[in-house]
């Protein structure tokens, strides 16, 4: 039976039992065995390595929550994992709210642009790349990009709390790596 990715967390239920990397928000990396997650996306890795600068720490069974736009942290991720390509990235990042929709939006797609980053330097051929987008003026050319990477892209609306929400997710499948 052929897996079907209709909305974020399928791709996340589909890299169970596959080796995932974890971009976290205070700098950190982990890599392990994704053995769950919850609506929230917060994970459970078996197996886990924390990536410390140039070293690993083994954690074994680990809980994650976690910043992707340090080159620190990029460098700190090759020089662990070489030339290890993993399944899967996702990103539900959401730039601090100003208030200001123009402002948030930009960086909304900011962020989305170092999340591409990321996948490109780190997914598997084939692999595949989720990310949260508020969607606006600058979200059509930021579309343009990941149809350029990916085989299949499609944008997921989740149910809001509010009619006027723009949050969506991009789910891309099948990573060309060139």
């Amino acid at each position: 039976m052929k897996n079907v990715i209709e909305r974020p967390l399928d791709v996340l239920n589909n890299a169970k039992g596959k080796e995932v990397l974890v971009q976290l928000k205070n700098n950190r990396q982990m890599v392990g065995t994704l053995l769950a997650f919850d609506m929230h996306i917060n994970i459970a890795l078996d197996n886990a390595k924390e990536i410390l600068g140039e070293s690993r720490k083994n954690l074994g069974l680990t809980f994650l929550k976690g910043d992707l736009t340090e080159d620190s942290t990029i460098d700190n991720i090759k020089q662990i994992i070489g030339d290890k390509k993993v399944d899967v990235v996702l990103s539900d990042m959401s730039p601090d709210i100003s208030g200001n929709y123009s402002v948030d939006q930009a960086r909304s797609i900011w962020l989305c642009e170092h999340s591409l980053k990321f996948a490109e330097m780190f997914l598997k051929s084939n692999g595949k790349f989720v990310c949260k987008v508020f969607e606006g003026e600058d979200f059509p050319s930021f579309a343009v990009k990941i149809k350029q990477k990916f085989k299949s892209v499609k944008r997921f609306d989740p149910i809001a709390s509010r009619k006027s929400s723009s949050e969506k997710y991009v789910i891309a499948k099948s990573f060309k790596n060139s």
